[in-house]
């Protein structure tokens, strides 16, 4: 397999800022320790912490230093709350509040490997969220532990422990044009004590990390730390392209990643899943690879995926003109390991088979809070999503494709939603354009393990309101009969998204069209 995989602590450059002291973050200054109640003039990226690991969390007045506000402490010590600058306009008050003292660890830990060299920018970043056109949810408002909510996040992480997500804002940041730089970006944030400086890193440009001169191959890029920012950037109308970048992102929290195309690259170290249940005459055509993906989310929390663009190719349409390459892709964007709160957003999917998988097998690893609001999913064959176990918000989605009725076109639709392994999924106002299409064609339960529960409120096919809950039924009874099992389709899902969090839902599937065209994808918001 010819593959590259680099990961985060590559080229590891001269540090960002000063040297840090253990108990807070390079650049920052202690403004009280824990269990103190200390206060900011202003909205201030407070950081809380000690021994180079920190949470971070956006503040302003009155708070108390401790594990409660900030959603978890590092053990082994006194944590501080400290902030940017000699300063910061912080004070503190001697009372002191009681706290939980229980141990938190920070799986911030890098990896070494040998150095590129490459040139970055350590100039201070505004914050990655700007003013979006999205018609859900409120765009700028309190989340339930108190901090603010970025302009345009809504859904599950808006409402995240520990605050909505705000990746790199208010820390370092710099800028990569080419894989190179890329790969020392990503090395500089993660070495040393730029591990704890929230950081964002610009994407400019077309980086293409394919490794052979045919196109085919991959490069990994791993990001292992938290407050992390991946933005792409528009310059002279070029969009901000990863073409066969896998970005890896595993056990980390507070992530953002906005206004980027994705690329999927081609594994020529390609091998069937299932290869034996696939019974089409031309094995071109059968999907295959288990990795890799554009993007993958292991074991991560807080995190908004927001305006960017996933495809094979983004002039593909129906039909990929190498058909060969069909069995070298694998998921555009796949959230693993227990993934919680998390929010995919105004983002174009297209051109690609097996596209969102939700949890990676068949077993209770996590709750996988998940919104998916106002994406487009044009020319997507198959899991948009497949969820296992997740309490999944599908909302205000189009789906705009053809019934798939041949093994020669992939990307025509074989199902849009997975019903899964132990899976909740709540899907409201969805707009399926789906040419010779009928209800029970756009859900599945063709699983080892489906769901038994589902709920749909007022979504349409082909512009008609259509009974989702009633094909669910039908596909999920379907499947127990043939596999003689006892675990029927047994009804609604037992939650729902209004009594976690605010929006306002689209109400026509005109106003879903015009609105998700208008907005999804890159280009449409400036960083």
């Amino acid at each position: 397999m010819h593959k590259t995989q680099l990961a985060l602590g590559l080229a590891a450059l001269a540090l960002v800022g000063t040297a840090s002291a253990a108990n807070r973050p390079a650049g920052y200054t202690t403004i009280c320790t824990e269990n103190k109640t200390c206060s900011v003039a202003t909205t201030t990226n407070v950081a809380f912490g000690r021994a180079d690991q920190f949470f971070f969390k956006q503040l302003t007045g009155s708070f108390v230093c401790n594990e409660a506000t900030f959603g978890g402490r590092i053990g082994g010590g006194t944590n501080e709350c400290s902030v940017p600058g000699s300063s910061g306009g912080g004070s503190s008050s001697s009372s002191s509040s009681s706290s939980s003292s229980s141990s938190s660890s920070s799986s911030s830990s890098s990896s070494s490997s040998s150095s590129s060299s490459s040139s970055s920018s350590s100039s201070s970043s505004s914050s990655s969220s700007s003013s979006s056109s999205s018609g859900t949810g409120s765009s700028s408002s309190s989340s339930s532990s108190g901090g603010t909510v970025p302009q345009g996040l809504m859904g599950w992480a808006a409402v995240a422990p520990g605050g909505a997500p705000t990746g790199g804002a208010g820390g370092q940041s710099c800028t990569a044009s080419s894989m190179a730089e890329l790969t020392a970006c990503i090395g500089t944030a993660s070495s040393g004590s730029n591990k704890s400086i929230p950081w964002t890193i610009y994407v400019k440009g077309f980086i293409n990390g394919a490794t052979n001169t045919d196109g085919t191959g991959f490069t990994q890029q791993r990001i292992s730390r938290p407050n992390t920012s991946l933005i792409g950037v528009v310059e002279n109308g070029v969009i901000p392209t990863l073409n066969a970048v896998w970005i890896n992102i595993s056990g980390q929290s507070n992530i953002i990643i906005r206004n980027v195309r994705f690329v999927a690259g081609k594994d020529t170290g390609w091998s069937y899943e299932n290869f034996g249940s696939c019974t089409y005459v031309d094995k071109d055509f059968c999907a295959s690879n288990a990795e890799p993906d554009s993007v993958t989310l292991q074991g991560v929390t807080r995190a908004w995926v927001d305006h960017n663009e996933f495809t094979d190719g983004a002039s593909f349409g129906e039909v990929n003109a190498n058909k060969a390459h069909y069995k070298m892709y694998d998921g555009l964007l796949d959230i693993k390991k227990g993934s919680d709160y998390i929010t995919v957003s105004n983002n174009k999917f297209s051109s690609h088979d097996k596209t969102i998988l939700i949890g990676a097998n068949d077993s209770a690893d996590g709750d996988y809070r998940v919104t998916f609001a106002q994406n487009w999913f044009q020319y997507i064959g198959q899991r948009a999503p497949r969820v296992r176990n997740g309490h999944v918000h599908i909302l205000n989605n189009l789906y705009d494709n053809v019934k798939k009725t041949t093994e020669t076109r992939p990307y025509h639709m074989n199902y849009a939603i997975g019903l899964g392994f132990n899976g909740k999924a709540y899907s409201e106002r969805n707009a399926f354009d789906v040419t010779g299409a009928v209800a029970t064609d756009l859900l599945s339960a063709n699983f080892d393990a489906w769901s038994q529960y589902f709920t749909d409120v007022g979504s349409w096919l082909n512009g008609s309101p259509v009974d989702l809950n009633a094909a669910a039924a039908t596909v999920i009874n379907a499947k127990n009969a043939l596999e003689k099992d006892s675990k029927p389709f047994l009804g609604p899902v037992s939650w729902n998204p209004a009594a976690n969090y605010t929006y306002t839902p689209l109400s026509t599937p005109d106003a879903v069209r015009s609105t998700v065209k208008a907005n999804a994808g890159v280009g449409k918001i400036t960083p």
